[in-house]
C-alpha cells in the first residue's frame, strides 16, 4: 500500500510540512489545481481569502481502478481513521 497526499501548496511548503511532521510519505503539488479540475474537486471561492480551492477527497485506488471515494464540501468532515483502515483490502 502506498499513501499520498495531493495539496494546492508549492512543492516547498509540502515539503515543509512532511519535514516538520515527520512524515513518511510524500505531499505532491497541484497548484495550478490541474488534478483537482481533472476530479471535478474544484470548490471555487471557497478558500479563506475567495480563491478557488480542492475539495477535500479521499481516493483509495487498488489496480488502477478508484474502489473508494470520499469527497466533503467542509474541510473539518474527514473520514475517521477507523474507517479508513476497515477500507485497506487484506494484503
Amino acid at each position: 500500500m502506498q499513501v499520498i497526499a495531493i495539496s494546492p501548496d508549492t512543492v516547498g511548503q509540502n515539503a515543509g510540512i512532511v519535514a516538520d511532521l515527520g512524515l513518511s510519505f510524500p505531499i505532491l503539488s497541484d497548484q495550478n489545481l490541474e488534478l483537482t479540475d481533472a476530479l471535478s474537486l474544484r470548490h471555487a471561492g471557497a478558500s479563506m481569502e475567495g480563491s478557488d480551492v480542492p475539495r477535500p477527497a479521499t481516493y483509495f485506488v487498488e489496480g488502477g481502478r478508484v474502489v473508494w471515494v470520499d469527497v466533503t464540501e467542509n474541510y473539518r468532515i474527514r473520514p475517521r481513521p477507523d474507517e479508513l483502515l476497515a477500507r485497506i483490502p487484506p494484503a
